[in-house]
């Protein structure tokens, strides 16, 4: 409950220290179906992660996977795919082109455009996705399973 006066408060929306510690409360809402809270808590932390010094790009690249998530299950699919297109520059951006959160945001985007029926454009990003989480867990992990299931 703190946690949450913390961001709703004053104090939640000048303390950038305050951004991860938070950052889980969006995806609870998401996961509730609060869509617009987890909207406005993942907008929040996102202006917190963005006011970092140094920014920390993975913690960014979450936030914007989070605001993807909560525009997706609003039907608002032009959005979200900006938010998973932005996440995925910022990856690339700062050298974690291989990393897991880099396989989720583009497990999330393929997934995105099959809902919107560009298959082809699809199976890039799941491909892709698929590569990194064999060189990161290894082929015998669920996520791998789950990304070639995708």
């Amino acid at each position: 409950m703190r946690a949450i006066q913390l961001l709703d408060g004053e104090a939640g929306s000048k303390d950038p220290s305050l951004s991860e510690p938070l950052a889980g409360l969006a995806p609870l809402c998401h996961e509730t179906r609060q869509y617009a809270k987890a909207e406005t808590r993942t907008l929040r932390c996102l202006a917190l992660e963005e006011m970092r010094v140094p920014r920390n790009p993975l913690a960014l690249a979450q936030q914007l996977g989070n605001l993807a998530a909560a525009f997706q299950a609003e039907h608002r699919y032009s959005e979200a795919e900006g938010m998973y297109r932005r996440a995925v520059d910022l990856l690339e951006a700062s050298g974690a082109a291989a990393s897991s959160e880099m396989a989720s945001t583009l497990n999330n985007l393929g997934s995105l455009y099959i809902r919107f029926g560009k298959l082809e454009q699809a199976a890039l990003y799941l491909e892709r996705a698929v590569a990194i989480w064999e060189s990161t867990v290894g082929p015998t992990h669920p996520i791998y399973a789950q990304g070639l299931s995708n």
